[in-house]
């Protein structure tokens, strides 16, 4: 495989990996979102299972955005005039 073919390879993967990550963020988002605004009439235990369940969704978003950052500075990286003159692609 040449250089030129790994490369392109990665930012395919790199691409689909942003839109999955984009997509579970949204879905997390949404899920926050319903969670705190859902009718709080159950019992103690009910509400106890959905703070666990918020607290274990939170940090998961956090990662996926830091992850989707990290991958969005890549692309825009890949993308700059400069890195590709600089590497002859």
């Amino acid at each position: 495989m040449t250089r030129r073919n790994a490369l392109s390879r990665l930012q395919k993967n790199l691409l689909a990996r942003r839109d999955t990550l984009k997509k579970k963020l949204a879905s997390e988002l949404a899920y926050l979102h319903d969670s705190e605004a859902a009718d709080s009439s159950g019992d103690s235990a009910d509400l106890a299972f959905e703070a666990d369940g918020d607290e274990i969704s939170s940090p998961v978003a956090e990662l996926n955005d830091r992850e989707l950052r990290h991958i969005e500075r890549a692309l825009a990286h890949w993308n700059s005039a400069r890195w590709r003159q600089s590497r002859g692609v």
